[in-house]
């Protein structure tokens, strides 16, 4: 038998974040109108109000790193 692939695996270390439902729909609406994963809608959000409040350093984005790899 050949040997079952490991999935699930990402390239990047992941935590759940626990979103309300309806909260998780207005994030995917967001997100729909350009074509992107919440999670980089989070993340871009985030970065903004880091800058927003005078934080210059921040970790790469994941669609500047690896071509958007991580981010399914």
């Amino acid at each position: 038998m050949a040997k079952k692939k490991v999935s699930g695996q990402h390239a990047t270390p992941r935590r759940t974040v626990q979103l309300p439902a309806d909260w998780l729909r207005v994030a995917q609406e967001l997100a729909a109108d350009r074509p992107m994963p919440v999670m980089w809608l989070l993340i871009e959000l985030i970065r903004r109000e880091g800058e927003a409040r005078g934080r210059t350093e921040f970790p790469p984005v994941p669609w500047a790193v690896d071509g958007g790899k991580t981010g399914g």
